[in-house]
C-alpha cells in the first residue's frame, strides 16, 4: 500500500512504462499540475486531434462524474498526459487511436489490481480478519456502521483511508 497518492503526471508515466509505445511518437508528456489522485470515481476520456500547425495530439484526461447544484450533469476534467506524433497519415491517426484505447485498458486494469492506492478518501468498517467492508464518507457513517456491526460482532474495526490505520469510531 502506497504511503502517498499517485500525481496525475506520476499516474501518467507508470501507465505508460505498461504498453507499448508507438515508434512514431515524438514524445509523451505527463501534467505538470500533479493533482493528488485520492479516489476512483472517475472514467477516462481521451481526445484525438490533429495539432493546430502540425502534427497529431492525444490527450488523455480523467472525468470526474458528477452533477451540479441543479442536478444536471457536470463532469469535471483532470488532465494526465499528451501524446504527439508529426506524423499526420491515416495510418498515425489509427494508430494514436489504438493507443487510446490501450491506454484506457492499461489503466483501468492497474487501478483495479491496486485499488488501495487510490482509496485516500473515507472510513471502511469491517470484521477485524475480512478484506471486505463497507466504505462510508464520513466518520459519522462509520459510527454508526460500527455501532450496527458490533450489535452482532465484538470483532470489528474502522480504518480511515487518509491516514492508513485503524482508529477509534
Amino acid at each position: 500500500m502506497r504511503k502517498k497518492p499517485y500525481t496525475t503526471g506520476e499516474f501518467f508515466y507508470e501507465i505508460c512504462k505498461q504498453i507499448e509505445l508507438p515508434d512514431i511518437l515524438d514524445y509523451n508528456i505527463g501534467s505538470r499540475d500533479q493533482d493528488e489522485i485520492k479516489d476512483i470515481e472517475w472514467d477516462f476520456n481521451t481526445s484525438l486531434n490533429f495539432g493546430g500547425n502540425e502534427g497529431i495530439y492525444l490527450d488523455v484526461d480523467m472525468m470526474k462524474r458528477g452533477y451540479d447544484e441543479h442536478g444536471k450533469w457536470k463532469p469535471t476534467f483532470t488532465h494526465l498526459g499528451t501524446f504527439k506524433t508529426l506524423d499526420e497519415s491515416k495510418e498515425a491517426m489509427k494508430r494514436m487511436g489504438e493507443l487510446a484505447g490501450e491506454f484506457i485498458y492499461a489503466a483501468h486494469e492497474f487501478i483495479e489490481k491496486n485499488e488501495d492506492d487510490f482509496t485516500w478518501t473515507g472510513y471502511s468498517v469491517r470484521r477485524k480478519e475480512s478484506i471486505c467492508g463497507w466504505w462510508c464518507p464520513t466518520k459519522e457513517n462509520a459510527k454508526k456502521k460500527y455501532d450496527a456491526m458490533m450489535l452482532e460482532h465484538d470483532d470489528i474495526v474502522v480504518f480511515d483511508w487518509s491516514t492508513r490505520k485503524e482508529i477509534k469510531p
